[in-house]
């Protein structure tokens, strides 16, 4: 996290793991506690006051990350343009 020019890092211990922003606003809607999302998907919610922003003055160091998952019935019949799409997702996610 950043503040001007002072730079943190912060690591919390969760108790709950969600890879879904939309999810992420529903527990923290329901009162599950403090959530990590981009700001388009607490947008609504943060105007209609349903949800507060915590640390506004602070920007995150890195972008907004998570999880792609290729989700396909493996077996002798991959068509391949799929196995070429995976092939290239696995080469894209080493480089970076």
């Amino acid at each position: 996290m950043m503040q001007g020019d002072v730079r943190v890092s912060v690591k919390i211990p969760a108790r709950m793991t969600i890879n879904n922003s939309a999810a992420i606003l529903a527990a923290v809607e329901a009162g599950a506690g403090i959530g990590l999302m981009p700001e388009f998907t607490a947008k609504a919610a943060l105007a209609e006051n349903r949800v507060q922003a915590v640390l506004p003055e602070w920007l995150f160091c890195e972008p907004y990350v998570g999880s792609a998952y290729a989700v396909y019935v493996p077996g002798r019949h991959l068509p391949l343009k799929v196995r070429a799409l995976i092939d290239h997702l696995v080469e894209a996610s080493a480089l970076g």
